[in-house]
């Protein structure tokens, strides 16, 4: 669950772990999300990254074909960058381990150094 917005995450994930195979079509009969839109990369064989999941309109009248429609057009552009924030972030979590790595190993280092300077000056 990236981002939620008048729901709780918790709820959300909720809903999502008891619906799972979601369908991008419109549900007029869920009432938690009426619209659910595969955020789909074109052009890759597993193209279905997530899912935006809109819920009910204030007035609960059904999303219009136009909106839909909208909605359906930024599903590429939005699956991009989830890609792309996620292979950023991926790549951070990476250096992150990596330099953790290289501290303990000049630590360690250093206390090898200091210890063999120790004993050549005893």
């Amino acid at each position: 669950m990236k981002a939620t917005c008048d729901i709780a995450a918790s709820a959300a994930q909720d809903w999502v772990d008891q619906h799972g195979g979601l369908q991008g079509a419109v549900s007029t009969s869920e009432a938690v999300f009426p619209l659910m839109v595969p955020l789909t990369v074109h052009h890759q064989a597993d193209a279905t990254s997530g899912w935006l999941l809109v819920g009910p309109r204030p007035d609960g009248s059904s999303y219009s074909k136009e909106e839909r429609s909208v909605l359906f057009e930024v599903a590429d552009p939005v699956a991009r960058a989830l890609q792309i924030a996620n292979s950023r972030e991926r790549k951070e979590e990476a250096d992150q381990q990596w330099r953790s790595k290289m501290d303990h190993r000049t630590s360690y280092l250093e206390q090898q150094i200091a210890e063999l300077a120790a004993l050549r000056s005893s």
